[in-house]
């Protein structure tokens, strides 16, 4: 159980489906994609399905004018309709929309998580929402038909399970942390209380240990940071999304402060970091602190998971991964207190760092 289909990473190229055990409708399970959202730009298609069998009907995800997310679900004579509007929407950034659906309970709700901006993530319920048609749906986004997907629209994901939203882990299990005696460990080895190094020369607990298998597309696309650009001192592998942390005299005389965080995506737009070898999924995994602060690694900062003022948000909390651990005893990170670089300014942060 799990994956179904991930759309293809070059446009015209099929993608694989990831079952071939295949029931002929989902009874539950999440439709995952990432799209660029445009100010003042009108409204788009994200994503569209048409099917006639085992009924008519179909699914369809826009963006309307006025910076708004609409869903709507078509069953021969029925419809649903959801629609989510984005605050504060004034520039360009990527969105990452979740419809999730579980019929026998009744339950539907799509979720819009904006990650460029550290916002909290924005949901509608939908009520007794109808099972979907397997063969149709994942023929779609796998590229197997070639038209779901709107011109804005990333890529995209389908699961057969109500799969988590929120925070994700982006670190592979190879990643060495650094533990306060100063010896060295693999990540996926790290036990709950272990003491780790942060970036900062500080030391703290292990709160929790996160793992979970995504698509590989997007800002889960795993990339290979090369040494010794920011200062590593070996190459690793993290998803696009994983921010570093990265300090010294050359981030001082940039930027006029003591550290700064930069994407991993960025990187590839100089010679810091290439794309991992083409796969459909990735295992991640991440480590809870007490505070936001980056683990010690390589000689380079990896932020930690970042979950935000997830305490005070019930919804939030027990749609992700943390739904397992007490809400009471998850740490309070607040907002990013540190300057997070744009590509250009990471580009030669990067190139500085290794001159």
């Amino acid at each position: 159980m799990g994956w179904l289909a991930v759309s293809p990473l070059d446009e015209g190229l099929d993608s694989p489906l990831l079952r071939a055990d295949l029931p002929q409708v989902l009874a539950s399970g999440s439709l995952v994609l990432e799209a660029t959202f445009r100010p003042g730009s009108g409204g788009a298609r994200l994503f569209s399905l048409k099917h006639k069998r085992p009924w008519t009907g179909g699914l369809d995800i826009r963006l309307l004018p006025g910076a708004r997310v609409a869903l709507r679900l078509s069953q021969e004579r029925r419809s649903w309709d959801a629609e989510v509007a984005l605050p504060d929407a004034e520039r360009e950034e990527m969105l990452r929309l979740t419809y999730l659906w579980h019929a026998p309970a009744r339950m539907g709700r799509l979720w819009v998580e904006r990650p460029d901006r550290d916002l909290p993530a924005l949901c509608v319920d939908i009520a007794g929402p109808p099972p979907l048609p397997t063969l149709a749906l994942t023929e779609e986004v796998a590229g197997l038909r070639g038209h779901a997907l709107g011109g804005r629209t990333d890529w995209a994901a389908l699961s057969d399970r109500v799969e988590p939203v929120g925070p994700m882990p982006l670190l592979t299990n190879l990643v060495p942390v650094e533990m306060a005696d100063g010896q060295l460990r693999q990540l996926d080895r790290l036990k709950l209380g272990d003491l780790v190094r942060t970036a900062q020369g500080g030391v703290a607990p292990v709160l929790g240990l996160l793992s979970h298998s995504l698509p590989a597309r997007g800002r889960f696309r795993p990339l290979v940071l090369r040494r010794p650009y920011l200062g590593l001192q070996r190459d690793i592998v993290v998803g696009a999304g994983q921010r570093l942390e990265s300090a010294g005299a050359a981030v001082d005389y940039l930027f006029g402060c003591e550290s700064v965080l930069v994407e991993a995506r960025h990187m590839l737009h100089g010679a810091a970091a290439l794309p991992a070898p083409a796969q459909a999924l990735v295992r991640y995994w991440q480590v809870l602190l007490p505070a936001r602060e980056a683990l010690a690694s390589a000689g380079i900062g990896l932020e930690s998971l970042a979950i935000g003022r997830m305490r005070m948000r019930k919804a939030q909390w027990s749609a992700s991964l943390l739904a397992g651990m007490p809400r009471g005893r998850l740490p309070d990170h607040g907002s990013v207190a540190k300057r997070v670089l744009d590509r250009h300014e990471a580009v030669t942060l990067a190139a500085q760092r290794v001159a």
